[in-house]
């Protein structure tokens, strides 16, 4: 069964116009709809966490470790291909660890730091 299609708007006057011409771009690039890339883009990002507390999947369940390692492999993939692209000076095992904030000095202040942080929060 087909969900309704999935819509939403932005501000042309902000990165969000760069970024969806980005992905439409990309999209055709790879043989797919805009809209598929986005799904897998959030299901990458989200789908692992969805199902467990959405679905109330048990931790141990296959499915739900299956999902969560596909979301890593896709993640890391993206960390690495950021890395590489903008020519960071850091190990992408950093990321691993409490200290890429530090690392990257890119923030004085880390996320869970900050009185606003909520890593559910997009």
């Amino acid at each position: 069964m087909m969900k309704p299609e999935f819509r939403f708007s932005y501000s042309s006057d902000s990165h969000d116009e760069v970024l969806m011409e980005f992905l439409k771009s990309y999209a055709k690039r790879k043989g797919q709809s805009t809209k598929e890339l986005i799904l897998e883009t959030l299901k990458n990002y989200w789908l692992s966490i969805a199902l467990q507390e959405y679905e109330q999947m048990d931790i141990e369940s296959l499915e739900l470790q299956d999902s969560a390692w596909k979301s890593i492999g896709a993640l890391s993939s993206q960390i690495r291909l950021i890395v590489s692209q903008l020519n960071l000076e850091i190990e992408v095992t950093d990321f691993l660890s409490n200290n890429a904030v530090e690392k990257t000095e890119l923030s004085s202040t880390s996320a869970e730091e900050r009185d606003d942080y909520d890593p559910m929060d997009f």
